[in-house]
């Protein structure tokens, strides 16, 4: 079964260190090419079983993060986590919905 794009991410060539562990095609880039991914798009192509257990690993992920929220007294700790949980929550709905409509195509 064919592989299906479930999400486009924003590259940040910052973030993403080029080292040994990098692709061949990565460490063959030079400086001005790998400049020139910052503000790209990654395509993150899933089967339907690699689907369905990234959307299981967040939303046992999710499911924790919830109950440490509510055994969390630090103030400003219970923030953060508030905002993870809600950015958790965004993705597990985009990813959801990708997986309604791929049961549609």
């Amino acid at each position: 079964m064919p592989g299906r794009v479930i999400c486009r991410l924003p590259i940040d060539v910052v973030a993403w260190p080029v080292d040994a562990a990098s692709p061949p095609a990565l460490l063959e880039m030079g400086e001005h090419d790998l400049a020139s991914l910052r503000g790209g798009i990654m395509e993150l192509t899933l089967n339907t079983e690699e689907q369905e257990l990234l959307l299981s690993i967040l939303d046992r992920r999710h499911r924790e993060l919830v109950n440490e929220i509510v055994h969390t007294d630090h103030r400003e700790f219970k923030q953060e986590l508030r905002k993870d949980e809600r950015l958790l929550d965004s993705l597990l709905s985009r990813l959801r919905g990708a997986a309604v409509l791929d049961m549609h195509v």
